[in-house]
């Protein structure tokens, strides 16, 4: 392959529409929701887990990088490094649910407690008021039983129950290992391009990437780590290899393992 220039790849980068890999990784995520475990919070609408990985850029370059808009109805879920009481009553305004983790110095005045029995792990569950919000909130106090920590969270979705707000948080975490990973490994450090559809293409194509090897090590259960998986693709990048004679070499001296029509039975379709 000969030398190809930056203004190149920069080019070519923003000549193909981002959207059309947004529509893949999606047809790609619907694939694998096939088989994947179904939804445990029985929430209808749609569940946003917040988290930010930082890259550096400059607003006069990208002029376009703005803040996040969530649909009425849906439940977001973000870290105190998000606390904003302003925010919080706009999310409430536009008729949006967030689970939020409170801080130590929070502004808060206890109201009433809520009736009914606690589920296992929950010490409290009550009404507050929070700052300068015109409405009240709640507040739920969660003890994890593994690592004995205690989180308080606050809340305006009243209506869920106190383990499903405390699993909703838990949930978050593994956003954060998610932003980990894409960080370390797949090299999102700079940008091929400017402009929104050269930034969104190199990013929709990382979370396709990441999507096929988290597949692949659910479908055939490797006991490999994500790191050592992406390494071993790496290799024959350019090769033709059945991918479970890479992973699995005695898999080579066995045609009629399962492991190998796998991935056509699956992804094929």
């Amino acid at each position: 392959m000969k030398r190809t220039s930056r203004t190149t790849l920069a080019r070519v980068n923003n000549e193909l529409p981002a959207h059309l890999y947004k529509q893949l990784f999606f047809h790609v995520l619907a694939q694998c929701q096939r088989f994947a475990p179904k939804n445990k919070f029985k929430i209808d609408d749609k569940i946003y887990l917040l988290d930010a990985t930082t890259i550096d850029i400059c607003l006069s370059v990208f002029p376009w990088a703005k803040k996040l808009k969530l649909p009425k109805g849906s439940y977001v879920v973000f870290d105190r490094g998000y606390t904003d009481y302003s925010r919080y009553q706009s999310l409430m305004d536009d008729g949006i649910f967030f689970v939020a983790r409170l801080k130590k110095n929070a502004i808060i005045k206890h109201l009433q407690k809520r009736s009914g029995r606690k589920p296992q792990g929950v010490s409290v569950d009550q009404e507050i008021k929070l700052g300068n919000i015109s409405e009240p909130l709640r507040l739920i106090s969660y003890t994890d039983p593994q690592t004995k920590i205690e989180y308080h969270f606050v809340t305006n979705a009243v209506h869920l129950e106190a383990s499903d707000v405390a699993g909703l948080y838990k949930e978050r975490w593994q956003i954060e290992l998610f932003f980990k990973w894409i960080k370390q490994h797949l090299k999102i450090k700079t940008f091929l391009g400017t402009s929104l559809n050269a930034v969104l293409t190199q990013i929709w194509v990382a979370l396709i990437t990441y999507l096929l090897i988290v597949f692949m090590k659910f479908s055939v259960k490797l006991g490999i780590s994500m790191l050592t998986i992406l390494q071993l693709l790496q290799l024959p990048l350019f090769e033709r290899r059945n991918l479970a004679t890479l992973f699995t070499p005695e898999a080579a001296q066995h045609p009629d393992s399962p492991q190998l029509s796998l991935f056509s039975k699956t992804m094929g379709q």
